[in-house]
């Protein structure tokens, strides 16, 4: 093998590209990176890779071979990066990254916009399509689609070099899907991102592996799968949203010695939540946003700041310590850990663990408003009992976040005392 695009053997055999400082990867003028474009201004002779001429804007390539960042010898940094363009791969054609100096590999597709409050977008993607996609090395994919039309999807990002994310893009498969692996190939942010598999067997886990420091607003899809999420990894997920029927349950856990935590997922309904959770004292955890509004009793009362509050749950254990209202009557928390916003505002409203898992639920809850910490003489205390609203179906509850008002009654005298007649 050599640097440079090749295909050292007959039509329709491999192609691979090494070496970002080989002039082969200047040919579409873009310096020290390969894109689909210049495999394309390479000429192979087979004629196997070829430009459609499609919308100048929005590129189309055809590839009759397999195609592999790395040529299975070199070990030099290499790095595909392309915008608004659309690689399919013919039949049973593979799109992979080699194993042979993964680290130093890189799959830059699209371009990331930096949102609001850190919550991030994707443009101008590219679509790869092909029989089986393995992507290794660091990988920064937004706006994009990949599609395994065959074999399991797999993403490993490689963590030790550089962070690896995914964003606002498809992931599809007719198999399973491996979004890293824990620790050792995690990404650092997976967000607003479907896994989608049109396997209609009934047999498969979708998501069988996986591996993000955070995930946000995730989507998997299945007509009729075993479980749509499993894992021998650890797993912290905010908005997990899952949909289609699963023949075993949601989620389950047979293997793997760490807790799960999901934060406000919606359920399926098609079929019990979660079937086990491997290894006495590990925990699937369900989380929800607990974030009253504070204000006074009289009409017209603005909302309340600097209210002590301290809630418990139904053992009487003490979730939160004392946390004050802001200037909105409300409260601002993050009680895991605070470089995790997934965390932010969210209570543990129940947990699962076992061989056979049930939910174990830790409402109802108890907050006392202005009765702990430095307290506010103006108003009386209040106790409230409280838990998540939910909807029971055939397969077990789902619940909601709790945003209840609270109405808290001027105090009429001086001292402190405890108002017990309830709130509207």
């Amino acid at each position: 093998m050599a640097a440079g695009v090749n295909q050292p053997g007959a039509p329709g055999t491999l192609i691979t590209f090494e070496d970002n400082l080989h002039a082969d990867a200047d040919l579409d003028a873009a310096l020290d990176t390969y894109s689909f474009s210049d495999i394309a201004l390479k000429a192979l002779a087979s004629g196997d890779y070829t430009d459609l001429g499609t919308n100048p804007a929005d590129r189309s390539f055809r590839s009759r071979a397999s195609i592999t960042n790395g040529d299975g010898v070199g070990t030099q940094p290499t790095t595909l990066r392309d915008t608004n363009a659309t690689l399919v791969l013919d039949a049973t054609k593979n799109f992979q990254v080699s194993s042979v100096g993964s680290s130093v590999r890189r799959t830059e597709l699209g371009e990331k916009i930096q949102g609001v409050a850190g919550k991030p977008g994707g443009k101008n993607g590219c679509k790869v399509v092909a029989a089986n996609v393995l992507i290794r090395g660091v990988l920064r994919i937004y706006g994009s689609t990949l599609r395994s039309t065959s074999a399991t999807l797999t993403l490993l990002p490689d963590a030790t070099v550089d962070y690896s994310e995914i964003i606002n893009s498809l992931v599809q498969s007719f198999s399973t899907i491996v979004c890293g692996i824990g620790t050792s190939n995690p990404f650092r942010y997976v967000y607003n991102v479907e896994f989608m598999s049109g396997s209609t067997s009934g047999t498969l886990n979708i998501v069988n592996n996986w591996g993000a420091e955070q995930a946000e607003r995730i989507t998997i899809e299945c007509a009729l799968c075993q479980r749509f999420f499993q894992s021998a990894q650890g797993a912290r997920i905010r908005d997990l949203v899952l949909i289609g029927t699963p023949t075993l349950a949601d989620v389950g856990f047979p293997v793997g010695d760490f807790d799960r935590d999901l934060i406000e997922p919606v359920w399926s309904g098609n079929g019990p939540q979660i079937d086990t959770v491997a290894l006495p004292g590990r925990y699937l955890n369900e989380w929800w946003r607990f974030n009253p509004a504070v204000s006074g009793r009289v009409a017209g009362s603005p909302k309340l700041a600097n209210i002590p509050t301290l809630t418990r749950d139904k053992n009487g254990a003490d979730l939160t310590g004392v946390l004050y209202t802001n200037s909105e009557g409300s409260l601002a928390y993050n009680l895991v850990d605070p470089t995790l916003g997934i965390f932010d505002g969210v209570l543990k409203a129940r947990r699962a663990t076992g061989a056979v898992a049930a939910w174990e639920e830790l409402g109802p809850f108890t907050t006392r408003y202005n009765l702990d910490g430095v307290r506010r003489s103006d108003y009386l205390g209040e106790t409230v009992e409280w838990n998540f609203p939910r909807v029971t179906g055939a397969f077990g509850d789902q619940l909601s976040p709790m945003t209840d008002a609270v109405k808290l009654t001027p105090n009429p005298a001086s001292g402190f005392e405890e108002w017990r007649g309830g709130y509207t």
